[in-house]
């Protein structure tokens, strides 16, 4: 072992520094140092460290910077940065990365929240999980050409991150790649991306703009949640999977075409949409899952496919401007699916139907007449609940009646 004024050397590993080169505001690491040990600036308050261009400096190891200094320049003898190396280096500012440097480790700059730019060396092929996630003052990324996959959370609650170029080389985003960046305005997908990947958008509230190319096919969970600034996105026709929750609390949105692939609107697909008025569904739709359009306070109107053979439960509660919807051949209505619908006005159940679930239509204050066709064999409980406004309905002969199933002062018809 080497333990001269400032450093603590062993077999050219750099694992400590002394007391001395505390008080300093700039350190020069020494020649003939291979590598810097796991947590050997973890103490120090330097502002600025410059690597010697001397020496032989292959790797910088796991978690091995815990450090307070404002900038740090790299030299051209660094191949490898190691894996959380400056991770919560709280006042890092600025970072050098010379082109020499052709893999950037998991975390590496994980929580740098001062870190402002960086440019991305040429040579990097793979951004790495976590790599500048939580640097919440990085509000530009250059991207070389060279990069073809951006890992999970790449740059999560990048919160400063306004604008970020995407190459053409890129063919894999990731879960959660821009998870949270609150300020991103805008983003085209290259050409050669096949899937939305999970929550990739999610938390992203200025987006406005994301273009996508027709190679993508899939959408998947989460995608674009809370995107409050999102007022129109076109989906490729390419596109077969939306996946749950995809655009869930996208306030903004107004208008949407699901393309003729999509077989299904997953559980809350659209929930809380509140501004959407408009929705175009293919003919290719069989279900429309739990709460897809929950909260679509907006939507008048919407044209449900014939081939339609589920509606799940709460799919159109508190779709507050609803006035009427055509219902297909399906077989059951599920618990509270049209809850709230406070303007629905006329609805017609279809001779296919054998079961309505509790609450399907509670609060429907201007429903006024009801025709159950003599399909029905249950009726569940407060099925017409604060329906304020249902002065008649007719109900088969067979059909039993639970005590709360309409309001006291609804007139009931039995119907042989």
């Amino acid at each position: 072992m080497i333990e001269n004024e400032y450093f603590i050397i062993e077999n050219g590993v750099l694992t400590g520094i002394t007391e001395e080169a505390m008080k300093l505001e700039e350190l020069v690491i020494p020649d003939g140092v291979i590598e810097i040990g796991r947590g050997a600036f973890s103490r120090s308050s330097i502002i600025h460290y410059l690597f010697s261009e001397k020496k032989e400096r292959k790797n910088i190891s796991r978690r091995q910077i815990m450090c307070r200094f404002t900038k740090i320049t790299l030299p051209n003898s660094v191949r490898k940065i190691g894996d959380f190396a400056f991770a919560d280096c709280d006042t890092l500012e600025e970072v050098i990365i010379p082109d020499s440097v052709i893999e950037i480790g998991v975390g590496a700059f994980n929580r740098c929240i001062r870190l402002k730019n960086v440019t991305i060396p040429n040579g990097v092929t793979k951004i790495l999980h976590g790599v500048f996630s939580g640097c919440e003052s990085l509000k530009k990324v250059s991207i070389p050409d060279s990069v073809t996959e951006i890992d999970e959370l790449a740059f999560a609650n990048c919160w400063a991150l306004d604008d970020i170029r995407i190459p053409a080389s890129v063919t894999k985003i990731d879960d959660g790649v821009f998870k949270d960046c609150k300020s991103l305005k805008e983003v085209i997908i290259p050409d050669g991306v096949t899937k939305i990947s999970e929550a990739v958008f999610y938390g992203c509230k200025s987006l406005r703009n994301v273009f996508m190319p027709d190679s993508v096919t899939k959408i998947n969970a989460d995608a674009f949640v809370c995107c409050r600034q999102l007022e129109e996105i076109s989906i490729p026709y390419s596109v077969n999977y939306i996946g749950a929750r995809a655009f869930s609390e996208c306030s903004s949105l107004k208008e949407i075409v699901i393309p003729s692939g999509i077989t299904k609107i997953c559980c809350k697909t659209f929930h809380n949409c509140i501004s959407l008025k408009s929705i175009s569904l293919p003919d290719t739709i069989t279900k429309i899952k739990t709460d897809a359009f929950y909260g679509c306070k907006s939507l008048k109107n919407i044209d449900i496919p014939e081939g339609v053979i589920y509606i799940g439960s709460g799919a159109f509660n508190n779709c507050y401007s609803m006035k009427k919807i055509n219902l297909p051949n399906i077989i059951k209505i599920h618990a509270r699916t049209f809850e709230y619908c406070i303007s629905l006005e006329k609805i017609v159940i279809p001779d296919t139907v054998i079961k309505i679930g509790d609450g399907a239509f509670w609060g429907c204050e201007s429903l006024e007449n009801v025709h159950i066709p003599d399909s029905v064999e249950e009726i569940g409980r407060q099925v017409f609940g604060d329906c304020d406004s249902l002065s008649k309905v007719i109900v088969p002969e067979n059909v039993e009646l639970k005590r709360d199933t309409f309001p006291k002062e609804c007139e009931i018809i039995r119907q042989d």
